[in-house]
């Protein structure tokens, strides 16, 4: 886990993704999953920004996504997905797979524009149930 001292740097990932000239320290950490650690705490709400490893932390936490349909707040960093040999493709899958609706700047997106996105960009999932 790559680390700097300075609030807010782009040095704070599990991601390689170097795109500043910080200087940053190695650190080595310990992580584990929303559902091996959470998945008997009821939640309505999830935010994950995770500096590019969104699709992992998605995963982790399915079951217990599955057991409390929370809204969802994801904060997508396309360079570093790509940097950590995912895609926005496989974040999209995960999402029509789980049944939610994705919502960009309080309208509804399609798989095509939020595949394209190559700027940092956040959006709410919402169970597609919820909404009926």
């Amino acid at each position: 886990f790559p680390s700097h001292d300075t609030a807010g740097s782009v040095a704070n990932s599990l991601v390689n993704y170097w795109h500043s000239n910080e200087e940053k320290n190695k650190i080595k950490v310990t992580t584990d999953t929303i559902d091996n650690r959470f998945l008997e705490i009821k939640f309505d709400f999830l935010k994950i920004d995770a500096e590019g490893v969104e699709y992992d932390v998605l995963v982790g936490a399915t079951e217990a996504i599955r057991k409390y349909s929370p809204v969802i707040m994801l904060a997508l960093h396309p360079d570093a997905i790509e940097a950590n040999g995912q895609n926005l493709k496989l974040i999209w899958s995960w999402i029509a797979k789980e049944k939610y609706i994705c919502l960009c700047n309080e309208r509804e997106i399609d798989e095509q524009s939020f595949c394209h996105k190559k700027e940092l960009f956040d959006v709410f999932l919402i169970k597609s149930n919820y909404l009926k």
